[in-house]
């Protein structure tokens, strides 16, 4: 039987767009974020970095969260570098959600090299697969997550960076916290409420950043301490439940999604499509799942596209 604790979160300290920010000579460039979450890495580098560690990107993509975390550090002006992860190999289903196409597997880098040339001399680049991925370096002060959406790769990030985060200094961005099929994030995170508390969420997006609270012990946060397969159907819902404090009106619907597709992945089948049922009349979901379509989550969650969009055709 299953008896793991309900976690507790405390409510961020701010949920903002940060449309006080103002950026410098960014180039516009492809790429997920959005303006507002763009904004709030400018900030997060330039104002609240402090040098006590390393920053560091995994999952750098064609550099356009690469350029704001680099910008902000520039106008820092404290002599740190970026350090990008990335195994900068074309995936076939970007084509479906960019305006970009190319065949599967094409090599990417020079692209992103061509992107973030103004930066140059305050990156580092590391080309690798999360699964090799490793750092020997100093202390991590803001680990900015992009490319970790399933529990394997969230795990092996987090192993390879638990040591070197600093308690009460150390930030980690999520970047697709509150993205539906990205749900493997906040259930991942959920079993590590006692070693991180919620710092920042963007309106406007999916983020949300940690500040690390205590020490992380590596087998806290291996793929067995943080997995969520042998989770009830109560017991997931009482913990999106508790995440509720950190998701912001508007993004609701896409947060609850992602416990709709957890469900229906442990086999909750009838509770999967009633909650997808509930969500017909939100915009932003049915604007996404007209795009998911063309996707491989088509196939995957099927009977929940069509409960979906059973209701909102009747």
């Amino acid at each position: 039987m299953f008896y793991r604790k309900v976690p507790k979160f405390s409510a961020p300290e701010k949920i903002d767009d940060f449309l006080d920010v103002t950026t410098h000579d960014i180039p516009e460039l492809p790429g997920m974020i959005s303006e507002a979450e763009g904004r709030y890495l400018y900030w997060l580098t330039s104002r609240q970095y402090t040098g006590k560690g390393a920053a560091v990107e995994i999952g750098s993509w064609l550099g356009r969260s690469t350029a704001y975390l680099a910008s902000g550090l520039r106008i820092n002006n404290v002599g740190a570098k970026l350090h990008c992860f990335d195994h900068f190999k074309w995936s076939k289903t970007w084509n479906y959600t960019t305006h970009i196409n190319m065949p599967d597997k094409t090599d990417f880098l020079p692209m992103f090299l061509n992107n973030i040339v103004s930066y140059r001399d305050i990156i580092e680049v590391h080309r690798t697969t999360i699964r090799d991925l490793s750092w020997v370096g100093e202390p991590v002060e803001i680990l900015f997550l992009d490319a970790p959406k399933r529990l394997s790769d969230i795990s092996s990030v987090l192993t390879a960076f638990a040591k070197y985060l600093i308690p009460g200094v150390s930030i980690i961005v999520w970047q697709d916290f509150l993205h539906g099929p990205s749900f493997e994030i906040p259930a991942s995170m959920s079993s590590l409420y006692r070693y991180v508390r919620p710092l920042h969420v963007i309106t406007s997006g999916c983020t949300v950043s940690f500040r690390v609270s205590r020490v992380f012990l590596e087998r806290k946060v291996s793929e067995k301490a943080l997995s969520f397969w042998h989770w009830s159907e109560n017991f997931a819902k009482r913990v999106w439940e508790a995440w509720q404090v950190v998701v912001p009106e508007e993004r609701r619907g896409m947060f609850k999604f992602g416990l709709a597709m957890l469900l229906h992945d442990i086999g909750e089948f009838k509770s999967a499509q009633e909650i997808t049922k509930s969500l017909a009349q939100d915009s932003l979901l049915g604007e996404k799942m007209a795009i998911w379509k063309n996707t491989t989550l088509f196939d995957r969650y099927r009977m929940l596209f069509e409960a979906f969009g059973a209701i909102r055709s009747s």
